[in-house]
């Protein structure tokens, strides 16, 4: 067999994009998912925009209204922020 090469890719996909993605497919917009996940509109709305990092309570609100585990929204954020990070 050939050598395997580990996958990193060279780019960091927007958590916003994501639960852009997401509320578009349950048709919520971003108000009535913020109330359904107990949080400012603002806070969903920062995330959105990619200026708000995601914190354990947020992502554990993105579970219960989206649907994927809070792990991923957490490990989707400190990608991305990893990624703008390097990017500077």
């Amino acid at each position: 067999m050939g050598k395997k090469h580990p996958y990193r890719p060279d780019y960091g996909v927007s958590p916003g994009e994501t639960i852009s993605e997401c509320l578009s497919a349950l048709a919520l917009d971003v108000d009535g998912a913020a109330f359904r996940m107990g949080c400012a509109s603002g806070e969903l709305k920062g995330i959105i925009a990619e200026g708000t990092p995601i914190s354990p309570v947020l992502a554990a609100g993105l579970e219960r209204v989206l649907g994927p585990p809070a792990s991923f929204w957490m490990s989707l954020d400190r990608r991305f922020q990893a990624h703008r990070q390097a990017s500077l």
